[in-house]
């Protein structure tokens, strides 16, 4: 009940390493001399994720919302790893660290996390088309919708070409930066948009996001308008990372035993 939800709710750094600002999956895989074996590599994960320290490793402000950036550069470290014990634990250290911070944010990134914007027995989803989000991306970038078409067919993936298409238009008064639960309240009133004004006022609510959208924000936008992050993350490794970091900031609080 509630209790459970508010152990679940107290934090980690996505990677000690700094994730590449791009939008690509790495295909790369590391070399080894021998595999080991599945026991092996769980005990080596456990090991660090008891060693990590939330409070020494987290770059968030603790009672300020989480900024999307930290989301997006999570979802880029997921991108670039093909383990899925490693992706866990990436997925498992942000959870952590949103807890020891922000932990009303926790909620809002795991539904991002999860590319949904509601609980599944709502039955709401985004899918947003391409068409739409063509559109709205020249508008919002000043770039032809030509130009992007013709990118969208070389690259096959609209986020790297949003995340590419750096706006030309010049603002007086920068927007402020995106944070976790302003990009998915967002999400949620684009999915509820209907009648026959919805298009244009989707095109409206996405056009606030991707102007705010700095780096890799965007691509990760479009892509969860489209209802595809393209990260190889899968919903039940989500469900455990939560698990996880719920389990062991309680430990952290509470002590050994």
């Amino acid at each position: 009940g509630g209790d459970a939800f508010a152990k679940m709710k107290e934090g980690a750094k996505a990677s000690s390493a700094a994730p590449k600002k791009r939008l690509k999956k790495s295909k790369a895989k590391k070399k080894s001399s021998k595999v080991a074996n599945v026991g092996d590599k769980s005990l080596e994960v456990a090991e660090s994720l008891a060693a990590f320290d939330p409070a020494k490793n987290a770059t968030l402000t603790p009672g300020k919302p989480v900024p999307y950036m930290f989301l997006a550069d999570t979802f880029e470290t997921v991108a670039n790893e093909t383990k899925r014990l490693k992706i866990t634990e990436i997925l498992t250290n942000a959870f952590r660290t949103i807890i020891a911070t922000t932990p009303e944010d926790l909620l809002p990134a795991v539904y991002l996390s999860a590319n949904q914007i509601a609980p599944a027995h709502e039955g709401k989803e985004l899918g947003i088309g391409d068409a739409t989000l063509i559109k709205t991306l020249a508008d919002a970038t000043g770039r032809k919708e030509s130009a992007i078409k013709a990118e969208y067919t070389e690259e096959g993936d609209l986020g790297i070409v949003a995340q590419a298409s750096r706006s030309t238009q010049k603002m007086m008064f920068p927007p402020p930066p995106l944070t976790v639960p302003r990009v998915l309240a967002a999400f949620r009133e684009i999915g509820l948009m209907e009648g026959s004004k919805s298009v244009e006022r989707k095109r409206a609510a996405i056009k606030k996001l991707l102007v705010s959208s700095k780096e890799i924000e965007a691509g990760y936008v479009i892509r969860s308008l489209q209802g595809k992050l393209r990260i190889g993350l899968a919903q039940q490794t989500v469900v455990t990372a939560l698990a996880q970091a719920a389990l062991l900031q309680e430990e952290v609080r509470d002590g050994p035993g």
